[in-house]
């Protein structure tokens, strides 16, 4: 295998012209010495450090550390220290050591490790709460047009223009279509716009892209591969990259002990680095692809392949070439696809300086030096040159094996955080510069590993149940002897023996044995408390509890469970927090390799107007494909806990009130339900509360309008009762009136008839006078 040496890297400002494969060559050649030399942040030093802690976050720290710790001398290596447990070489030299071990004849050396199990709920946890990329637009020109949107969906879903438009409609046959949702005020419209009402179709265009790439990545397994070296590391690292065939943007999990990436000291993530990397064995067929994209023919394919093929060893060589180039009948592949090469994928970020003269005219990079230089009194307008910088991103293959340089150059689609600030590949997250979770174990695991196999000792030694027998007592007896008898007393439990005379005085009870219990014996069962002590120390040093760990205490209540599991939430809050990051950092990468990719390829255009439809790729063929257009953060997709406490309260919302009437219809309370098997929880919240909030406001305002109402009938009542009021007092003024009248005139009644009954009574009397007073002559005359 060749290495790469010489640390030295090409000259950067150069004619861009020579940056050709010879220059990316060695460029691949200073990446790799750099590394091998331990000149970045993962070097071939730390390499071996980073597999140990990964191997005890798994549960599969190395035994033989073990077996050395539990000898008591070594007969290899005589007068010298053992290697450590970093060097590559320590486990074939303590294969061929001999120790002297306690118990180790019959233990075994397995190891006993919780550490998996708690990686698997840490994983688990996180991946719960799952997240998904949500954008908003940051740019000026974004979000004034955003603005213009908003109003104008307020100027159109005002009753009396819906009233328009739905008459206009109906004149010409058609019917208006009716928006989904009419804010009545600028307070729901500032709602609505906040639970996403008011998004744009680049926007929605984004977040559909970067799902896609996540599910064509397999994030699932991948997920769970970052949140591991999180835990062993507290560092992890992603790659976007296209996809040979397709030209898709996806996303890879790096492992750190294969990664090449610069010294960086502060913070937690390096925005732009100047260069980046990782080591990888890949099959040669794995190569070919991007081979055939750089302009490879298949005759130089076989010079390469035959040229690696020359440096793998014997045992992979069991045909000529000549039967490895030729291609299977049956495949119709060649025949030296299968064996494995190691390379260096790179990015590297440089410098392309062009010249131009006054005018805009570009001119030659050696002239424009030339001119650059030229010294004399007279400077003419062809002397006077200036200069354009931008940063570019170079990649390429370089193949190890074999010091070749699979495929390079300037690269396609590239990412730009400006329009002028380049954007690599990978993605690296550091959560702290404090210990990881499982360099905070590693001392409690070691100690309980040791118990471990002290318990499994005292296993191994532990002496059966027994008889302790005085000899002399079974001596002597006829057609037996003295293994005979103990092996007759195992088998019948009849024991045979024979008491002396003189021997009768030192047995009182006659009996010559005593049973014995056997067992672990008292070491077992400190070495079990010991290892429970042990158990606890772990799931203290890690933070993570024995509840969290799926180990929840019969004793203990829900509200004691559900608050350890919160402390282990806590604990782990940072790693849950690099894993989000992680993430997003991810999607901004692919999502600016696939919007730069289908805005200038249109085989990919093509791909992803299948994906995402015609109209979201024309959106953002709109725009320029830089971080300045979008803005793209990480939100938490809600856990069934908070859909069953939304849909709990559309249930109680559909439910009928005080008022006598509930603040949801069932209309409204089916599209929440399919609002939450969306997915979409913060919309169902809010459109809950927007329905609730308007069902109130009716019953406010039918409640304002009774007690008006209501006012209005007390007024009246309290007229007409001033009305009747003024109509009793006027009766009883005309009653009095009456009454006053009915007096007088009964009074002048009386009077009259007391006036007749004295003329009655003069009248009678005259009568009377005159019955009684004789007749005068004149009158009897007349007579």
């Amino acid at each position: 295998m060749a290495i790469a040496t010489g640390s030295i890297f090409p000259p950067d400002l150069i004619d861009p012209a020579k940056k050709n494969k010879s220059w990316l060559l060695k460029v691949g050649r200073a990446i790799s010495a750099y590394s091998q030399a331990g000149a970045t942040t993962y070097g071939a030093f730390s390499k071996a450090e980073i597999i140990r802690l990964k191997n005890y976050t798994n549960g599969r720290q190395d035994k033989q550390q073990y077996m050395k710790w539990n000898g008591r001398k070594e007969t290899a290596r005589t007068g010298q220290n053992p290697l450590p447990s970093s060097d590559p070489q320590r486990g074939l030299d303590l294969k061929s050591a001999q120790y002297d071990r306690e118990g180790g004849n019959n233990m075994s050396w397995d190891i006993w490790s919780p550490m998996s199990k708690i990686a698997e709920s840490i994983a688990t946890f996180v991946k719960s709460a799952d997240y998904r990329v949500q954008c908003e637009s940051v740019s000026y020109q974004s979000r004034r047009k955003k603005e213009q949107q908003k109003l104008t969906f307020w100027f159109e879903t005002r009753p009396e223009m819906i009233a328009a438009t739905s008459k206009a409609m109906a004149a010409t046959g058609g019917i208006a279509p009716q928006p989904d949702f009419i804010p009545d005020s600028m307070e729901e419209l500032e709602v609505w716009e906040k639970i996403g009402g008011n998004r744009m179709q680049e926007e929605i265009a984004i977040e559909d892209l970067s799902e896609h790439t996540f599910e064509i990545s397999n994030w699932e397994d991948e997920g769970d591969r970052i949140i591991y070296d999180l835990i062993a590391t507290n560092s992890a690292c992603t790659r976007d990259y296209s996809d040979p065939t397709t030209g898709a943007a996806k996303v890879e999990f790096v492992p750190l002990e294969n990664l090449v990436y610069p010294y960086f000291n502060e913070g937690s993530h390096h925005d732009c680095p100047p260069f980046a990397g990782h080591y990888s064995i890949v099959n040669f067929q794995y190569l070919i692809p991007y081979m055939h994209n750089d302009g490879w023919s298949e005759e130089r394919i076989l010079e390469f392949a035959h040229s690696i093929w020359s440096l793998q060893p014997s045992f992979i060589q069991s045909q000529p070439w000549s039967w490895y180039k030729e291609k299977d009948p049956v495949t119709n592949g060649w025949r030296f696809l299968d064996f494995q090469v190691q390379v260096l994928f790179f990015e590297i970020v440089t410098i392309n300086r062009n010249y131009y003269q006054e005018g805009g005219d570009k001119i030659p990079f050696e002239y424009a030096i030339e001119r650059r230089n030229v010294s004399g009194e007279e400077i003419t307008s062809e002397d006077i040159v200036y200069n354009v910088d931008t940063h570019q991103v170079y990649d390429g293959c370089y193949v190890i094996t074999g010091d070749f340089l699979a495929y390079g150059g300037l690269q396609h689609n590239q990412k730009r955080v400006t329009g002028n600030k380049a954007m690599l590949s990978y993605h690296l997250w550091r959560t702290g510069a404090n210990m990881s979770i499982t360099e905070r174990a590693i001392p409690a695991l070691d100690t309980l590993q040791r118990l471990c196999l002290k318990m499994i000792s005292f296993i191994s030694a532990a002496v059966p149940p027994g008889l302790a027998i005085d000899i002399q007592f079974i001596t002597g007896i006829p057609k037996y002897g003295e293994w005979e008898l103990i092996a007759k007393y195992r088998e019948t439990g009849n024991l045979i023996y024979r008491i002396k005379p003189d021997m009768r005085k030192m047995i009182p009870n006659g009996q010559p044995f005593q049973q014995l219990e056997g067992g672990l014996g008292k070491a077992y069962m400190e070495a079990v408390e010991a290892i429970s002590q042990q158990l606890k120390l772990v799931y203290e040093l890690t933070g993570v509890t024995e509840v969290f760990a799926g180990s929840s205490a019969p004793d203990e209540g829900l509200g004691l469970n559900r608050m350890a599991a919160q402390g282990t939430a806590n604990a782990i809050s940072k790693l849950t927090r690099g894993f989000t990051k992680l993430k997003e950092l991810s999607a901004k990468g692919s999502t600016l390799r696939a919007w730069t990719a289908m805005k200038y390829n249109e085989d990919v255009k093509a791909y992803y107007e299948g994906v995402l439809g015609e109209k979201k790729v024309k959106a953002l063929a709109e725009h320029e494909p830089t971080l300045e257009q979008v803005g793209m953060y990480m939100v938490s997709a809600p856990q069934a806990e908070m859909k069953q406490q939304v849909l709990a309260s559309a249930q109680a919302a559909l439910s009928v009130g005080r008022d006598g009437q509930p603040l949801i219809t069932y209309a409204q309370y089916f599209r929440i339900v399919n609002m939450l098997e969306n997915g979409d929880v913060k919309e169902a919240q809010a459109y809950l509360s927007i329905e609730e909030a308007k069902t109130q406001k009716r019953i406010q305002e039918a409640k304002d309008k009774a007690v008006v109402l209501q006012g209005q009938q007390l007024q009246a009542i309290e007229q007409q009762k001033a009305q009747a009021g003024a109509m009793l007092e006027q009766q009883k003024h005309t009653n009095k009136l009456e009454q006053i009248k009915t007096e007088k005139m009964g009074e002048a009644a009386i009077k009259l008839l007391e006036m007749q009954k004295d003329l009655q009574n003069s009248q009678e009397l005259l009568i009377l006078q005159t019955l009684l007073t004789p007749p005068s002559p004149e009158g009897q005359a007349a007579v």
